[in-house]
């Protein structure tokens, strides 16, 4: 009697933990989608899903600002950093951690840059990259180290 008994609370204990779990885990696989969407005003609205790494951002002089969002959980103490880039082309114009959608305390969320290539940067065709860690502020070994490659757009002046 007392081993069923044992038995009954500890289902009823773990069950809803797994459930929990579960729905994290969902929210993680609903943000593993791209975007980074550049309007011509050269203002980028910033979602919560996260950027694409294997894929190169093209910029365009008509929207030269672009976002990268990078998953990210500052509970654990890590965060990203701006590891390397050319600041003669690419200016950062901000950085912000915004939080997940569920309210649970240690849920991840997202690291959200926004950068915006210098005019310099359309003057030919160029290839540039950006390279982000992620480590904790008192480590000098990041756990984890991210580049993405930009590339600027020109508009090709035919000359006769």
């Amino acid at each position: 009697m007392l081993k069923h008994l044992i038995s009954l609370l500890l289902i009823i204990v773990i069950q809803p933990c797994f459930a929990l779990e579960k729905s994290a885990d969902n929210q993680d696989e609903d943000q593993s989608s791209t975007s980074t969407q550049s309007s011509p005003t050269n203002k980028t609205t910033t979602t919560n899903s996260l950027t694409d790494l294997t894929k190169p951002i093209s910029v365009n002089p008509n929207s030269s600002v672009f976002s990268i969002n990078l998953a990210a959980n500052i509970s654990t103490g890590y965060q990203w950093y701006l590891a390397d880039y050319n600041p003669r082309l690419i200016k950062l114009v901000s950085q912000q951690y915004l939080t997940g959608q569920t309210k649970l305390a240690g849920s991840p969320g997202v690291s959200a840059w926004q950068f915006q290539l210098q005019q310099i940067a359309f003057n030919a065709p160029q290839i540039t990259r950006i390279t982000f860690e992620y480590r904790r502020a008192w480590e000098t070994k990041p756990a984890k180290k991210q580049s993405i490659i930009i590339i600027s757009e020109t508009t090709t002046k035919v000359v006769y």
